[in-house]
This record gives structure tokens, sequence and C-alpha cells, in this order.
């Protein structure tokens, strides 16, 4: 990188601010227990911000390659956590020649990148260690994945799956009859799956090697599943040996099971 580059990156890094995210920080360190409402708020902003890093640069081995090295602090429990700031007011609380820094503009994924990486020495990182001191940890980056496993839920970008404890006989019993008569299901599941606002029965059935189970789906849905399908929930078919079908059954009990 030459100089007039990593003079432009400066600037552009010490142009960073973060309203949103200072205004979610004083929000739930405004009380002991904030409010479920500030801590989302908070997480939001966390998830939108760019903060500004402390860093060494230096020319790498190869070439046009950047050799990065994070400055960091150490709690009294001798823990490491990467430095973060809000904007360049905040990071003049560090020390005041800043004009002899090295700085990167960097988001919560890059830092979840790094901190993910097995030889990694820090515990996470702290945003405005001399004023706020907000520490994001395991137990915070935890709440942080529920958070957006919850927004990628209502957004419809993942299924939950979840088993269905109390299956009608006039499912239940015909399903449980035909497997008996084919004799090649060797258990198989009924759960129920939602994706968004979209709703489906899912089968997951377990067949012995070799058979064709195209043609089992298809038998299945002429015989069964389209006299009792709900259009409000229709159902879906899976193999066991599909990834998706044998993950979708982790943890849970089969409804039927052949003797």
């Amino acid at each position: 990188m030459t100089d007039e580059q990593k003079k432009l990156l400066r600037q552009k890094t010490m142009e960073i601010t973060n309203p949103a995210l200072v205004a979610a920080i004083n929000g739930i360190k405004s009380s002991p227990t904030p409010p479920p409402q500030a801590q989302a708020d908070y997480i939001n902003a966390l998830l939108r911000a760019r903060l500004i890093v402390p860093v060494a640069l230096s020319d790498g081995e190869e070439e046009n390659k950047l050799q990065v090295k994070f400055s960091h602090l150490t709690n009294k429990q001798g823990k490491k956590y990467f430095m973060a700031f809000t904007d360049i007011e905040e990071l003049k609380k560090s020390r005041s020649d800043i004009n002899k820094m090295d700085f990167l503009g960097l988001g919560y994924n890059d830092f979840a990148r790094m901190l993910s990486d097995p030889k990694c020495q820090m515990e996470g990182f702290a945003i405005n260690p001399f004023s706020d001191n907000v520490i994001v940890g395991p137990q915070q980056a935890l709440a942080i994945k529920n958070i957006i496993t919850a927004q990628r839920i209502k957004n419809g970008e993942i299924a939950v799956i979840r088993e269905l404890t109390d299956i009608p006989d006039e499912v239940r019993a015909p399903l449980e009859s035909y497997f008996d008569k084919r004799g090649d299901v060797k258990k198989a599941y009924l759960l129920a799956m939602s994706k968004g606002e979209q709703q489906n029965r899912l089968i997951v059935a377990d067949l012995d090697e070799g058979k064709d189970f195209e043609e089992f789906k298809t038998e299945l849905f002429d015989k069964f599943l389209n006299d009792m399908n709900d259009e409000k929930a229709p159902f879906v078919v899976m193999s066991f040996a599909d990834p998706t079908g044998k993950q979708s059954t982790r943890e849970k009990v089969p409804f039927y099971v052949r003797v």
C-alpha cells in the first residue's frame, strides 16, 4: 500500500460516526436493567455500525498485501479484547497523538470472523473502552446470534421445524397401515415446518437402501396426502437420506417405527 493510499484510508476512516449506536449505548447504560427494546435497538445499531479500530499497518511479504497488527487491552482477569471506537473523538481518549496511529473501519461481522479463528487470543471487543466500555464477548455474541436468527426466521430466510405432538388418528392410522404394507419404511417423522408466513407439514421417511424414493413419494401423495392436504399447511415429503431431511429429524421422535 502506497503512502497516498494509506492517507486516503485514514481520511475515510476518520469520517466514521455512529450516532445511532451512540444513542443505543446511552439507552442500555441509562438503567441497570435496560428494557428489551433498548437491548434490541443496541444490537440492531451494532450490526449496522462500522467502528474505528486502532492497528499497525505494514507491507506484507506478498505484493499489494497489507500486514495488520491489532491493538488490544487486557482486563484484571488477564482477558484480552480488541479495541473499537464509535468515532474519532472517542479514539482521541485513548491517546492524544492519533496522527501517529493507523486505524481501520470494521463491522461486527469482521470481528466475528476474527474471533472465530482458533488462533485468536481475544475474548471479544470493547466499544469506547475509555468511556462507555461496552464489552462484546461470548455471552453478548450469543444474544446477537439469537437476534439475527430470529430476524432471519421472520424474513423467511430459514425454516423452523418442530414436532407435531398431537397427530389426528385420521392422519396417523392410514399412514401407519400403508407403511406396514410396503415393508420398506424403517421409520417416519411427521413435523411442522414454518418459513416466514409459509406453513407446511413435513414427512421424513427412512426407506431401505435401494428403494426408489420418488416412486414412494408419488404413491404417498396419490393414495393419501392429496386427500389429507390442507392449503394452510400442505404436505412436503423428504427422504432421511437427504441431508436436510436428516437434519430436520435430529432429536425428534418418529411417529412410525417398523417392527
